[in-house]
């Protein structure tokens, strides 16, 4: 369990870093006036996608560390 944890948590991560990475981009695009570009990369719609997916990663990482806790109680008595 805590390595499946572990790994949701790594994925949240790499999702984080991602995330980053794309809006910087947009962010150099839209400087450079190139919103053409962002509308061709459709860079918005997959920040957007990005942020569901990170928020959804961290309510399982929620519900899998408040499982684990409740199994180890439960071990313990």
């Amino acid at each position: 369990m805590e390595m499946l944890i572990q790994g949701y948590i790594e994925s949240c991560e790499r999702v984080k870093s991602r995330i980053a990475e794309l809006t910087a981009y947009r962010n150099q695009l839209s400087r450079e006036g190139r919103s053409d570009e962002i509308d061709r990369l459709d860079l918005e719609r997959r920040i957007a996608l990005l942020y569901t997916e990170h928020r959804e990663m961290q309510e399982i990482i929620a519900c899998l560390d408040s499982y684990f806790r409740r199994i180890q109680n439960i071990a313990k008595t």
